[in-house]
């Protein structure tokens, strides 16, 4: 249904992750907003559209507007931090991290973890329409993050209640 917000959050959801039409989801999570203003879901799947085609500060104000909404959502304020990193406003970066690690401590690995995964989903998807240097530079790169996943996992295990090594190895992997 053309009036259902959330019918056009999933038809954005789609373009953006599986199409990459970064405009097109654009275009839906718009649509979304316009039928419910309030949505959480459609801010912040438009904050991480926007962010994707650099506008950050856009992405950043409807990231916090979707975080009011929702302020227990650990993806929602890893998103912010990350956002924040790209944009140089580290300190609150920092914050925001912190609120996700407060939220869930474990989620840091489950982030990596994730990253690995759409990475191998985007390349399965992909690999007929690359050239073998892509894929073996990305095949590559795959086992460089299973390295350094296993090295955090480790220093993590060593020091488990150390918030600022946990935030500096999620912030570097």
């Amino acid at each position: 249904d053309g009036n259902l917000a959330a019918a056009h959050v999933g038809d954005g959801f789609l373009l953006y992750s599986m199409d990459f039409d970064w405009y097109g989801a654009e275009a839906e999570y718009r649509r979304a907003l316009q039928l419910a203003p309030g949505s959480a879901e459609a801010k912040a799947e438009l904050a991480d559209v926007l962010a994707t085609l650099g506008q950050l500060r856009n992405a950043i104000a409807l990231r916090r507007a979707a975080l009011k909404a929702d302020p227990r959502n650990v993806k929602g304020w890893l998103w912010l931090g990350n956002m924040l990193v790209a944009n140089g406003q580290l300190d609150d970066a920092e914050q925001a991290i912190s609120k996700a690690l407060a939220l869930d401590p474990r989620v840091i690995e489950a982030s990596w973890i994730n990253a690995t995964a759409e990475l191998t989903r985007a390349l399965d998807v992909e690999r007929g329409k690359l050239a073998p240097e892509t894929i073996a530079t990305v095949e590559r790169n795959l086992a460089v993050i299973d390295a350094a996943i296993a090295e955090s996992r480790a220093a993590l295990a060593a020091d488990p209640a150390n918030r600022d090594l946990a935030a500096l190895l999620w912030a570097s992997y």
